[in-house]
């Protein structure tokens, strides 16, 4: 599937031309601003941003704590390399822009991943899991920085490793919060049905669907592109943004990933206190 769609019009003219990324996207090169390469997919990246923000724990939200970025968890630090970069790299289409984004998709799906299969082991195991994780990513990242294919990055490590460490969230959460929900009971904690357990498999499968339909999109895009872009201009502007579908992946990715990061951090809860969280004890904490 093409994933670099070039030759738009004006796509050697812009202020950051000529593109040298492996990767170029159905939206129309500097259509909306000499500065501004692929203008809706740059923007649609605050909503990482707005992620990060509303995401974080309650003791560092409000009276501008918010604002302090040295005292997030690393958790929302990823979500908001994710934006910034993938805004950077839409922007400019450059190499390097790329590959920080890519850096912030590792670094956001790595975190998660060792906040949940971290829980519960040793400090060696957690020393080894960490090398691991960041050795992979270390390693993609040097490797498409160097550039593969004539200069440029393999799309294809990068979409693998993505993918991986991806998939390595959804059964490690899905086992903990049965683990956690068998726990309680066993432990004469609950009265009827496991409120907690419900509320963490509700936010848990939200995340997944927002994920898949914007992936769903972003596969569209790919395959349908030129008959998007009629439509687009046949529509006209703005209501032609709306089928900037890439967009939308943004969108809803960082919607499932502000939703993975409530559910691993409320199912990891009990070894935070010493950073300053409110204990929980498996408990979830209400909005």
């Amino acid at each position: 599937m093409d994933h670099n769609f070039t030759g738009d019009p004006l796509a050697m003219s812009g202020y950051w031309s000529p593109q040298t990324s492996a990767a170029n996207f159905c939206e129309i090169d500097y259509e909306v601003s000499h500065y501004i390469a692929e203008f809706i997919n740059t923007f649609s990246n605050l909503a990482f941003v707005w992620q990060a923000v509303v995401t974080l724990p309650p003791h560092l939200r409000g009276n501008g704590r918010e604002f302090k970025v040295w005292n997030w968890p690393v958790e929302a630090l990823s979500l908001l390399l994710v934006g910034l970069g993938s805004a950077a790299f839409h922007m400019t289409l450059l190499h390097e822009t790329q590959i920080v984004d890519e850096s912030g998709m590792y670094a956001i799906t790595g975190a998660l991943d060792y906040t949940l299969w971290s829980y519960g082991l040793s400090d060696i195991g957690k020393t080894a899991l960490g090398t691991l994780i960041g050795g992979l990513v270390s390693g993609v990242v040097g490797w498409n920085f160097m550039g593969t294919h004539d200069g440029k990055a393999d799309n294809a490590i990068h979409l693998a490793l993505f993918v991986g460490l991806l998939t390595a969230l959804w059964p490690r959460a899905l086992y903990l919060i049965k683990k956690q929900s068998s726990i309680r009971k066993q432990a004469g904690d609950l009265k009827g049905r496991d409120e907690v357990a419900g509320k963490l498999m509700r936010e848990f499968r939200l995340g997944v669907l927002y994920f898949f339909v914007g992936f769903g999109l972003w596969l569209f895009e790919g395959q349908f592109c030129y008959g998007l872009r009629n439509i687009r201009g046949f529509t006209g502007m703005p209501l032609g943004w709306v089928l900037e579908l890439h967009g939308w992946w943004h969108i809803l990715t960082a919607m499932g990933a502000g939703r993975f990061v409530w559910t691993a951090r409320e199912l990891t809860a009990s070894t935070r206190s010493a950073e300053g969280e409110k204990q929980t004890n498996g408990h979830v904490v209400q909005k």
